[in-house]
């Protein structure tokens, strides 16, 4: 009987040790997801300053050029003087959120450079509680046809009314 009841019983299977390699998949992981953020940071840093120096060539051209042509719904004016620098030291004073698409809306404010570069301005308006009720949201089409698009809520929209005004 002994016999019998002795077979019924496995032996159990030797158990394999895993005491470090849980801790390094762990440590593994973290480190894949460190530096996934870090290739892009610096994959936004460089989008960003490629953006700015597009941005500033096209300022500066419309500067010595003239100005910069505007259009804000049925009103075309022209914007010169040190006002013409305005988008550009808002703007890049503050990096946004990246987007991939506009808003469906007619922008607000179309600025061309005069250089083939466009910069379209939309007043958009932000959750309840925020800081300020509008932001905006900027899509920047370089010279060479590259274009950027960003959302920032730093600041209000009304920081930016100079270029709303008709002379």
């Amino acid at each position: 009987m002994t016999d019998q009841m002795y077979a019924k019983l496995q032996t159990p299977k030797p158990r394999r040790d895993r005491g470090i390699a849980i801790p390094l998949a762990v440590c593994g992981v973290i480190c894949a997801f460190v530096l996934g953020l870090f290739l892009y940071a610096g994959w936004y840093l460089q989008h960003f300053r490629a953006f700015v120096r597009a941005f500033s060539d096209s300022t500066v051209y419309a500067y010595t050029h003239g100005g910069v042509q505007a259009r804000a719904g049925e009103q075309h004016y022209r914007i010169t003087g040190d006002t013409v620098y305005l988008p550009y030291t808002q703007l890049t004073g503050t990096p946004g959120k990246l987007y991939r698409a506009s808003p469906d809306a007619a922008p607000d404010l179309c600025l061309e450079y005069g250089d083939g570069a466009v910069l379209l301005l939309w007043a958009v308006e932000l959750e309840p509680g925020a800081a300020h009720s509008t932001g905006i949201f900027w899509q920047f089409t370089a010279a060479d046809g590259t274009v950027w698009r960003y959302d920032t809520d730093a600041f209000p929209a009304d920081r930016l009314a100079p270029l709303w005004a008709a002379p």
